[in-house]
């Protein structure tokens, strides 16, 4: 309710957000709205002395009036992300989705702001909310979520981890909780949050669906890179001055051999270049 007035009410700051609250407990936000002489009189007694003038009030009155219509919705929204870290504009976001539903969803599913990218809703702020609320830890949906998290948090340099990794990430993350291990990653397959490799032994891997995808990007330039040629270009007569200077401009900028400097950007370390070789293996795979 505090934390509602000194965003919504018009030069009601948080001192006289918390005598309010005082005066009128839970109908801080109502009283102030509807009787604001009342409010201003609560106050500055509780305070012994004038400290929220009635221009004050009427206009804190005015600007309550204003979003009465969704102002359940609000507050609960504010007692829900107290002291998570959630921008203080994702209220009117979620308003603009749900309308006057918006604290329903967020309280019956929080994961869904991050489903949804908004914006300030990471993985981190989303599911602590989703465990201060008490909602099952287990649940396929946020299985899915804590292994695309663990994907995304490892730093090992690999995009790709065994179905072995992806099952202790998760026994970590939902500890106490049973762990269906396939069935949460046919959902993110499904919701392409994830993509599967399968190598020629049969051996499934897992990743990040955004990271397999720049991976394979990387990969494609770098097999269409190995594979380029200089093209033939016909001298004397059978050429134009310009084409040929724009052959040797060509020539110059990229006909030359490849070397460990050229691709050591696309390796996880500095000083831990990818080889040629290597990197055409990757491509043919």
């Amino acid at each position: 309710v505090i934390n509602y007035l000194k965003k919504h009410a018009h030069g009601i700051g948080p001192g006289i957000a918390g005598l309010l609250f005082d005066a009128f407990n839970t109908d801080a936000v109502k009283q102030l709205r509807n009787d604001p002489e009342s409010a201003v009189a609560a106050v500055n007694k509780m305070a012994r002395r004038a400290v929220l003038s009635e221009e004050i009030a009427h206009s804190a009155s005015l600007a309550l009036k204003e979003i009465a219509l969704l102002e359940d919705t609000r507050i609960d929204l504010a007692d829900l992300f107290s002291g998570i870290g959630f921008p203080s504009a994702l209220t009117d976001e979620l308003i603009r989705i749900w309308g006057p539903l918006a604290a329903t969803r967020v309280r019956r599913d929080p994961l869904s702001m991050l489903v949804l990218q908004l914006p300030g809703c990471g993985f981190v702020r989303c599911d602590r909310l989703y465990m201060n609320l008490g909602l099952p830890p287990g649940r396929l949906k946020r299985q899915l979520l804590c292994l695309w998290k663990a994907l995304a948090s490892d730093n090992g340099g690999h995009t790709w981890q065994s179905l072995a990794w992806c099952d202790s990430q998760l026994k970590r993350s939902i500890a106490g909780a049973a762990v269906t291990l396939n069935r949460a990653v046919k959902l993110g397959l499904r919701a392409r949050w994830l993509a599967m490799h399968v190598d020629d032994k049969g051996v499934r891997w897992i990743a990040q669906a955004e990271a397999a995808e720049q991976e394979r990007t990387v990969v494609d330039a770098v097999a269409a890179l190995a594979a380029w040629k200089l093209p033939e270009v016909c001298e004397g007569d059978k050429a134009t001055p310009a084409e040929y200077d724009q052959w040797l401009a060509l020539k110059a900028s990229r006909g030359r051999e490849w070397t460990p400097k050229m691709i050591e950007i696309l390796a996880p370390m500095p000083g831990e270049a990818l080889t040629k070789d290597e990197l055409l293996t990757i491509g043919r795979e």
